[in-house]
C-alpha cells in the first residue's frame, strides 16, 4: 500500500478534534496503629496500614478538555517529509469545552488519636493509638458536585442577548431611521411641492401691486418659506449620513460585553448524630467515647459561582455605492439654506421639479437600507464564554466522640470546575449556514465569510 500523501495528512488534521483526558491523583496519607504497654511486661508495637491509600481512590480528580481543530475557519495544517505547514485565516478559534474536578483545601495533616491508659488486667495497662486523616465523614460520602455548564440552548440565547446589547450602533440603523422619518415627515411637503412655484408667482405679483404688505408676509410668504427650509435641511442631513454610511463600510468594530457574575451559596445538613472519621481501614473502639459518640453533624455549603462574557467584531457590506450618485438636489437644499430667500430667488430656481426628483432617486437607498439593517450587520467572529465553579465545602460540628481533645476534623471542599467558549456564525448564535437568506449569503461571500461552522 502506498503511503499517507501530505494531501491526506492536511484533510485528516481539518476534521479531527480533539479529546484530551488528564487524571489529577490526590495522595492523601496512610494511617498508623500503635499500641503500648505498662505493667507486667512493657512492649510497644507499631503497624503501619499502607492500604489506606486505596480508601482516597473517590476523590481522584479528572480534567476532560474537548476542542477541534477549527477546520470551518482553517485552511489547513499538515505535515511533509521536512516541515509543517499551516495556513490560516484571521479567526482561527473554535468550540472549546473543559471540564475539571479536583479537591481543594484541604489540610490533612495525620492527627494522632489516643484512648488514654485503661486496664486490660490486674496488672498491665494498654493504650492504643491511631495516626491519620480525620475528616468529617467517611470518604465514600463526600463526592463532587454537579457541574452547572448552562445548555447548548442557553448559551446560544446569552450570546444573542450580548450581541443585542454591545453591536455597534452603525450607520445602518441610523441611515434607514433617518430616511423613514424625512419620508414620513416629508412627503406631505413633497405633496405640496407643485404648487410651490404658483404660491412663489402669487406672492411675487401681489408683493408689486399690493400695498398690505403685514398680511403677504404673515400668511403666505413665512409658511412657504418653512415648508422649503425644513425639506431642505432634511435632504442635507440625509446626505451626511448617507456619506458616513459608505465611509464606514467594511471596518471592523470590535466589542465586549459582560454579564452579570452570578454568586449563589445554599447551606445544608447532609448528616446528623455522627462523629469525624479518621481515614483508617480499620476501627479502634477503645479511641471513642461513648457519652459524646454520634452527637455531632455535618453541613455542606455549595458556592456557586458563573461568569460569562461576549467578545466579538463587527462589519457590514455596501452591496451598490450609494455614494457614486452625485444628488444635484443636495445643491439645491445647501443653495436655498444659504442666503436669504426672496420671491425673486425661489422664482428663479431650477429645476421646479427637484424635490420630486429627489424623492425618486432616494428610492433605491431606502429600499436597500430597510433590508440591510436586518441583514447588513455580521460578526468576523464571535464567541460567548462561561466560566463556572461549584464548590461543595464539608464542615463537621460538634462533639467528635473521641476520648482524645485534640481531635478538629479539617473542612474539605470539592471543586468542579467548567470553561466554556462557543462560537457564532456571523449573524449570531444557534444558527446554521442552510438557513440563511440568499441575501445574507451574498452579504457574506462579498466580506469573505464563506466558511462557517
Amino acid at each position: 500500500m502506498g503511503g499517507a500523501t501530505s494531501q491526506d495528512h492536511k484533510e485528516l488534521w481539518c476534521l479531527l478534534g480533539t479529546i484530551r483526558r488528564r487524571d489529577i491523583p490526590f495522595e492523601g496519607p496512610s494511617s498508623i496503629e500503635k499500641y503500648e504497654f505498662r505493667g507486667s511486661f512493657q512492649n510497644s508495637t507499631s503497624k503501619p496500614r499502607p492500604n489506606t491509600r486505596s480508601l482516597w481512590n473517590s476523590w481522584q480528580g479528572t480534567q476532560v478538555t474537548e476542542s477541534e481543530n477549527h477546520s470551518g475557519w482553517s485552511v489547513g495544517g499538515w505535515w511533509d517529509n521536512t516541515h509543517t505547514v499551516f495556513e490560516t485565516h484571521t479567526d482561527i478559534g473554535g468550540d472549546f469545552t473543559m471540564r475539571k474536578q479536583s479537591v481543594v483545601e484541604v489540610n490533612l495533616t495525620p492527627t494522632a488519636v489516643t484512648s488514654g491508659w485503661y486496664d486490660i488486667d490486674p496488672r498491665t495497662q494498654e493504650r492504643d493509638t491511631l495516626v491519620g486523616a480525620v475528616i468529617p465523614m467517611s470518604e465514600g460520602l463526600m463526592s463532587f458536585p454537579p457541574f452547572a455548564q448552562s445548555s447548548e440552548g442557553d448559551l446560544a440565547k446569552l450570546g444573542n442577548a450580548a450581541v443585542a446589547r454591545c453591536a455597534p450602533t452603525n450607520s445602518v440603523a441610523s441611515l434607514s431611521t433617518a430616511l423613514l422619518e424625512l419620508k414620513k415627515d416629508g412627503l406631505p411637503k413633497l405633496l405640496g411641492s407643485v404648487l410651490w412655484r404658483d404660491r412663489v408667482r402669487n406672492l411675487k405679483d401681489v408683493a408689486r401691486h399690493s400695498g398690505d404688505e403685514y398680511l403677504n408676509v404673515e400668511f403666505g410668504w413665512k409658511p412657504l418659506v418653512s415648508d422649503i427650509s425644513d425639506f431642505a435641511k432634511g435632504v442635507i442631513n440625509l446626505d451626511k449620513l448617507v456619506k458616513q454610511y459608505v465611509r464606514d463600510a467594511g471596518r471592523v468594530v470590535r466589542r465586549r460585553y459582560e454579564f452579570p457574575p452570578i454568586t449563589t451559596e445554599q447551606v445544608t445538613e447532609v448528616k446528623s448524630n455522627t462523629s469525624p472519621r479518621i481515614v483508617s481501614d480499620v476501627s479502634i473502639s477503645s479511641l471513642f467515647d461513648p457519652a459524646t459518640l454520634n452527637k455531632g453533624s455535618v453541613t455542606k455549603v455549595r458556592q456557586t459561582t458563573i461568569r460569562r462574557w461576549f467578545s466579538g467584531a463587527f462589519t457590514y457590506h455596501l452591496p451598490i455605492d450609494l455614494g457614486s450618485g452625485s444628488y444635484s438636489t443636495v445643491g439645491v437644499a445647501q443653495k436655498l439654506l444659504g442666503g436669504d430667500l426672496t420671491p425673486e430667488v425661489l422664482w428663479n430656481l431650477t429645476p421646479w421639479s427637484w424635490a420630486a426628483d429627489w424623492f425618486t432617486n432616494i428610492g433605491d437607498t431606502l429600499r436597500v437600507t430597510s433590508s440591510m439593517a436586518s441583514d447588513g450587520l455580521v460578526m468576523k467572529y464571535g464567541y460567548i464564554m462561561e466560566h463556572t465553579l461549584v464548590r461543595d465545602t464539608y464542615y463537621f460540628w460538634g462533639p467528635t466522640g473521641y476520648k482524645s481533645r485534640n481531635v478538629h476534623p479539617m473542612p474539605i471542599t470539592f471543586v468542579t470546575e467548567t470553561k466554556v467558549r462557543r462560537r457564532a456564525t456571523p449573524y449570531g448564535f444557534g444558527l446554521t449556514f442552510g438557513g440563511f437568506t440568499t441575501l445574507q449569503k451574498s452579504i457574506l461571500a462579498a466580506l469573505g465569510i464563506s466558511r462557517i461552522k
